[in-house]
């Protein structure tokens, strides 16, 4: 019932923000999102609060440089291409294999990789 309750609130206020604010203010509505996810990334890789404030740094600083790219672009296409492979290829391999990462690198790599196209895309949205 909580979850319901959630989507009851947050769902009109996203669609609010996807469809009023303007393309850098939904852009910027996104990022504590993102944020969060980053922390919750953090603490899965199990990495100190000082990792998990680089962490969120740097995706905060990709965002920021994806977000003033452009619309369209060749580095668009290329992020979402890497992210669609990441998902057909790699993720069926991991999961079938089974495999553990305990390596900070792979784990960084991996969060940015899950983290930062879809915040692209939801910007891209309103392009």
């Amino acid at each position: 019932m909580a979850r319901i309750a959630t989507v009851v609130v947050l769902l009109p206020i996203l669609l609010a923000g996807l469809f009023l604010l303007p393309n850098l203010w939904w852009s910027l509505f996104l990022l504590p999102a993102v944020l969060m996810a980053a922390v919750e990334w953090g603490d899965l890789a199990g990495w100190n609060v000082r990792g998990r404030c680089f962490f969120g740094a740097l995706l905060l600083v990709s965002c920021a440089g994806l977000g003033c790219a452009g619309p369209g672009s060749a580095v668009d296409a290329a992020l979402f291409a890497a992210a669609a492979l990441f998902w057909a290829v790699a993720v069926p391999m991991w999961i079938a294999c089974e495999w553990r990462c305990t390596h900070p690198l792979v784990m960084g790599v991996t969060g940015w990789i899950v983290l930062v196209p879809p915040w692209l895309a939801l910007v891209r949205l309103q392009t």
